[in-house]
């Protein structure tokens, strides 16, 4: 798993905040991007966690894409497949 910070937007538009007194809208709202790689038998349980966790009913909550990965390979040892997960 990796976790980034980013900014960006998409129906949320802009946001609105208070510093210091002064409303300030900032145009790209920071955000966290996660990026998980797993074996198949365990996607669906990854993105129900995510879900449960991350969903506030409020615009914003962002969404969640699974993708195929066609291959891994440890570098460093050679390893191949799911036992470099």
């Amino acid at each position: 798993m990796a976790k980034t910070l980013v900014e960006g937007l998409g129906h949320q538009k802009s946001l609105k905040q208070q510093f210091r007194g002064i409303i300030v809208t900032v145009e790209c709202p920071p955000k966290i991007k996660l990026k998980v790689v797993a074996a198949n038998r365990d996607v669906n349980g990854i993105v129900n966690a995510l879900v449960a966790e991350a969903r506030t009913g409020e615009i914003g909550d962002d969404k969640i894409f699974i993708l195929p990965i066609e291959g891994a390979i440890r570098a460093g040892i050679g390893d191949e497949g799911e036992n470099t997960i």
